[in-house]
């Protein structure tokens, strides 16, 4: 019993200082997708002295927007900030909090997902990750259930991670093929922060649909009420549905409903009805929050006219 119990003893250390190795030694895939939060960030910081259109969510916009086509209708520059819902909507509404100014227009365009079950706080792989890519430097936003989120996703989100990059450059000559956009890079950000390199690749033909969404998150909803108000007082702020694929609203229609009426009781409604940004199959890249090219003119081309809009008001 004693020499199994050092067994495992010894084996738990070395798994520990290989861990521990791995993660402040092997290199980080230098053009890894979710490396463009740091981007975006940068993005924010810089100095500007008129109004800025900030969009928010996850990459719902990041796949669906062109903010070249906004900029230029609206002559307001645009930052993109939408990247993965897997960072949480709490964490964005609270990370966009630290960076807004007098004059920002901050339009969120939150996937249904955030407003049911833990959806707000984030996946713990992708969290991890973004704290660990920003050098820890969010890490006082979050709360417990977050924290927990990137404990629970170091392993895989740094680690494996890690290891997998490592391989792949070892074995470069063996994986090399034809360029797609199935792995998805910093390289296919825009400087608006779109990820347009999927732009010129044909869509594909099968899209996994999500299952009907459950458990309200009366205590987030109210959490990003709150945050709303308090954004308001310091500058415009919007909410827009996201683009979403019919076949997907269609399992989603009773969910997106109730986070209408909900944020329509808290006076915070969405700016159009969800039905407004629902698109047909073509139009829909590789997921179904995920637009393609002609997807990207349609939801882009609804942002704008909506936009003009409420800022004539």
């Amino acid at each position: 019993m004693n020499k199994f119990v050092f067994k495992i003893l010894i084996f738990t250390i070395l798994f520990l200082f290989l861990s521990i190795f791995i993660f402040f030694f092997l290199p980080y895939n230098p053009d890894n997708y979710l490396l463009a939060y740091n981007k975006k960030c940068d993005l924010l910081r810089q100095e500007s002295s008129g109004s800025r259109i900030i969009l928010v969510g996850g990459s719902n916009l990041a796949f669906g927007m062109d903010s070249k086509m906004i900029e230029d209708s609206l002559h307001i520059n645009v930052i993109n900030y939408g990247l993965h819902a897997g960072i949480g909507l709490k964490y964005m509404i609270d990370d966009i909090c630290t960076y807004v100014k007098e004059n920002d227009i901050i339009v969120f365009a939150p996937e249904y997902n955030f407003f049911f079950g833990k959806g707000a706080y984030g996946e713990g792989l992708t969290l991890s990750s973004i704290i660990y890519l920003s050098n820890g430097r969010t890490f006082g936003l979050l709360d417990k259930t977050q924290k927990y989120n990137v404990i629970q996703g170091l392993f895989d989100g740094i680690i494996v991670t890690k290891i997998k990059y490592s391989i792949s450059v070892f074995l470069h000559r063996i994986l090399r093929k034809e360029d797609t956009p199935d792995g998805y890079s910093l390289s296919g950000f825009d400087e608006y922060g779109d990820y347009c390199k999927h732009w010129s690749f044909v869509e594909k033909k099968y899209i996994k649909l999500p299952r009907k969404l459950e458990h309200f998150n009366y205590v987030f909803g109210e959490y990003f009420v709150k945050k709303i108000k308090e954004l308001r007082t310091q500058c415009r702020v919007v909410i827009i549905p996201p683009v979403i694929i019919k076949e997907g609203f269609d399992v989603f229609k009773d969910n997106a409903e109730e986070v209408n009426a909900f944020l329509l009781k808290n006076d915070i409604p969405f700016l159009v009805p969800p039905q407004t940004h629902v698109a047909p199959i073509d139009y829909i890249y590789d997921g179904y929050y995920h637009a393609n090219r002609k997807g990207v003119d349609f939801y882009t081309t609804c942002v704008i006219e909506e936009l003009k809009d409420f800022l004539a008001k």
